[in-house]
């Protein structure tokens, strides 16, 4: 996008940060279910499954920061897609981040996702081109995580809230 000729960025880079995931004895027992400190509302379960299928020992992605409060198009419109996670794969790795980072950060410790309130977002596309947003939170009075996927309209998410994609399209497919 450039600046002069479409208005100012939405999301500021922020440079890549590694996940390393969970074990695969801790992801196989990991599932996405409500229970005390969890809160997982049924679109994402009905989107996405609640089992956790392991692989790998790390990924890397890139975290971008909303500069000023924006609508979830006009994100998906900067981000072109080419930064989405896609596919089955896509599914899968999204599912592995999020159980990872919320094994790691259970009770709100300072880690690869926000635990101040804050949203930390995901894309995903579908094969047939639509897209989602996944959205996890830290709701620090309930002291839970709430996580949900919904297709993008017109909630708009608060500047320093922040968007997590894959560094490369093959890493969003892989």
């Amino acid at each position: 996008m450039n600046e002069e000729q479409d208005g100012p960025r939405v999301l500021i880079e922020l440079g890549n940060v590694t996940v390393h995931l969970a074990s695969d004895e801790a992801l196989e027992q990991f599932t996405f279910q409500d229970r005390n400190g969890m809160w997982i509302e049924r679109n994402f379960v009905d989107m996405f499954g609640n089992r956790v299928i392991p692989y790998g020992a790390q990924v890397e992605l890139k975290k971008c920061q909303l500069e000023h409060s924006s609508p979830e198009r006009e994100i998906a419109l900067e981000m072109n897609g080419a930064r989405f996670f896609r596919g089955e794969a896509g599914k899968e790795m999204i599912k592995r981040i999020i159980a990872s980072c919320l094994l790691s950060q259970w009770d709100g410790e300072a880690g690869i996702f926000l635990s101040n309130g804050s949203a930390n977002l995901l894309y995903y596309e579908h094969d047939d081109g639509r897209c989602v947003v996944v959205r996890i939170i830290r709701l620090p009075l309930a002291r839970e995580w709430d996580v949900t996927a919904w297709k993008p309209g017109r909630d708009v998410w608060r500047a320093g809230d922040v968007v997590f994609t894959p560094v490369s399209d093959e890493q969003g497919r892989a």
